[in-house]
C-alpha cells in the first residue's frame, strides 16, 4: 500500500494523542509507540522526545487526524485499538477519542464496533510488537 509522509506522520501523532487522552502514557504504550514509529521510519530520538515532552506541548491540537484514504484510516483504527489496550485497560477517554476519529474519517460505526469486539474477544492472541500497519507498508 502506498503511504505518504503526511499519513505516516498522522499515524504516529494520532496514536500519541490516543494514548495521552487519559492524561498518562504508560511504559507499554511508549513501547508500542516506539515500535510503530520504527516501522513508519521515524527517527527514534525524535520519537522519544515527542513522547517525553508531549504534555508540555501547549500548541498541540488533540483533534484526531484525517487520513488520505479509508484503507489507511481502518488500518490505523485496528492498531489504535491494540495500542490503547497495551496497558490492559480501554479507558473511556480512549474510546471517546477513537469514536471521534471514526466519525472524522467517515468510518462506519458498525465496522468500528465489530473491530473492537474482535480485538477484545481475542486480545490474548496479539503480541504488542505485531501491528496491522506492518502488513501494509511497502519496503
Amino acid at each position: 500500500m502506498e503511504h505518504n509522509l503526511l499519513d505516516r506522520s498522522n499515524y504516529f501523532k494520532g496514536l500519541l494523542l490516543l494514548v495521552a487522552s487519559d492524561n498518562k502514557i504508560t511504559e507499554n504504550e511508549k513501547t508500542a509507540l516506539r515500535t510503530l514509529a520504527k516501522e513508519l521510519d521515524f527517527n527514534q530520538s525524535f520519537v522519544n522526545k515527542a513522547i517525553e515532552d508531549f504534555f508540555e506541548n501547549e500548541f498541540l491540537s488533540y483533534d484526531p487526524p484525517i487520513f488520505s484514504n479509508d484503507e489507511f484510516a481502518k488500518i490505523f483504527t485496528k492498531d489504535a485499538i491494540r495500542v490503547a489496550f497495551s496497558d490492559k485497560t480501554l479507558h473511556i477517554y480512549e474510546i471517546d477519542w477513537l469514536n471521534n476519529f471514526v466519525i472524522k474519517n467517515n468510518i462506519s460505526k458498525e465496522w468500528f464496533v465489530n473491530e473492537l469486539e474482535i480485538f477484545l474477544n481475542n486480545y490474548e492472541l496479539y503480541d504488542l510488537g505485531d501491528f496491522e500497519i506492518q502488513k501494509h507498508l511497502q519496503n
